[in-house]
């Protein structure tokens, strides 16, 4: 069973250090990367109903 991505919101504390994605309102990768250090604020996103989310591809 696969587990559901965490997804944060702008301006949420980031959990981790590491680059975030943007996801589009129905869940979608975006080409929008953050960089965000632990416990400082994920920026604002593109657009309404975006998410950010630790991207796990970046530790490859």
């Amino acid at each position: 069973m696969n587990k559901k991505p965490e997804r944060y919101n702008p301006g949420e504390k980031a959990p981790n250090s590491g680059i975030y994605r943007q996801y589009g309102p129905r869940g979608g990768r975006t080409a929008e990367t953050a960089v965000s250090v632990r416990g400082r604020q994920l920026p604002p996103t593109d657009g309404p109903g975006r998410t950010w989310g630790l991207d796990e591809e970046s530790g490859k």
